[in-house]
């Protein structure tokens, strides 16, 4: 195959991808939202404590059943399912107690990971929770 028919042909190809991306779902999964980007920087303080706080309630919640399922008493897998079904059980209520679904949640936590400057302010918050009282 010549050089210049390879590369047109791989041209082609990438325009025919890119073209149809809109319509093939999760092919651009990977890319975080423009408008989640954007924002992210401009999000107001309370409503990031807020997250913060349910962040801090769920991850107590999930070293929990970490430490409940490394029980070595706790061996048979009926157990394991009851423990993980509690803890989901758990987890809705603490999103709920805090005002998320569970797609609000993913949101937010989607949006601190993509700016690095709502991610410094988000960790600082929880820092100042996990602080000893």
């Amino acid at each position: 195959m010549h050089p210049a028919s390879f590369l047109s042909a791989r041209a082609l190809r990438c325009a025919l991808v890119l073209s149809s991306a809109p319509f093939i779902p999760g092919l651009l999964a990977a890319q975080p939202p423009a408008a989640a980007v954007r924002d992210a920087g401009v999000l107001d303080t309370a409503g990031l404590e807020r997250f913060a706080r349910v962040h801090v309630s769920i991850q107590a919640l999930r070293d929990r059943e970490h430490a409940e399922l490394a029980d070595p008493r706790r061996k048979k897998p009926e157990e394991h399912q009851e423990i993980r079904a509690r803890f989901a059980k758990e987890r809705t209520k603490a999103l709920q107690a805090g005002g998320y679904t569970d797609a609000a949640f993913a949101e937010w936590t989607h949006r601190i990971s993509a700016s690095d400057s709502l991610r410094a302010r988000f960790e600082a918050l929880l820092t100042r929770l996990n602080a000893p009282k």
